[in-house]
């Protein structure tokens, strides 16, 4: 998908209410995904930790799971 990283675990988050709550897990765990939070920006590849998070609607989450262009996703209500 992204020069330079192959393999690794991608990760599917869904835009809007839910997105805010997952991006305080990340920072957690050392992930500073603001980038996604801040703008347009819909993909965001971390190489050196073999990550990388696709910013899609709700609905399009378990799609994208489902299809194996992510390995999880989160979403919920």
């Amino acid at each position: 998908m992204t020069a330079g990283l192959t393999g690794g675990l991608t990760i599917a988050l869904p835009k809007g209410s839910i997105l805010e709550g997952a991006l305080v897990l990340f920072k957690k765990i050392g992930f500073d995904c603001q980038a996604l939070d801040e703008g347009r920006k819909l993909f965001l590849a971390f190489p050196v930790r073999q990550v990388r998070f696709f910013l899609l609607r709700g609905s399009d989450v378990p799609t994208y799971v489902e299809y194996g262009a992510a390995d999880m996703g989160i979403v919920g209500k």
